[in-house]
């Protein structure tokens, strides 16, 4: 027999759309189901559902974006919320203050 997936996880979930979340000290990362390459690190407290090519996550209270193809960070773990896409922004808070993203992830307008 040949392992997987090391037996290092507290849990394991079942496959979706070709991705294992898998969990490690109440963290959180992400396996590919076919060649079970891991893709992202147990180091995130939440994966939200991928929306417009990104995934939302969060690292405690703080959230940041995941591009959903190359499973990259694509705007750190800063914000206190991220919303849901409107009009091609996404609005953001951090501290109070709102900004926007672009759709890749990346800083329309600053915060203020």
């Amino acid at each position: 027999f040949k392992v997987l997936i090391p037996c290092e996880y507290t849990y394991i979930y079942s496959p979706l759309n070709g991705i294992i979340k898998v969990e490690k000290n109440d963290k959180k990362g992400l396996f590919d189901a076919n060649t079970y390459k891991m893709l992202v690190p147990c180091e995130y407290t939440y994966f939200y559902s991928e929306q417009n090519g990104l995934i939302k996550v969060e690292k405690g209270s703080k959230k940041g974006l995941l591009n959903a193809k190359t499973y990259k960070l694509v705007t750190p773990c800063i914000y206190d919320y991220i919303y849901s896409p409107s009009g091609g922004l996404i609005k953001v808070e951090i501290k109070g203050k709102t900004g926007y993203l672009n759709m890749d992830g990346s800083l329309a307008r600053r915060p203020e």
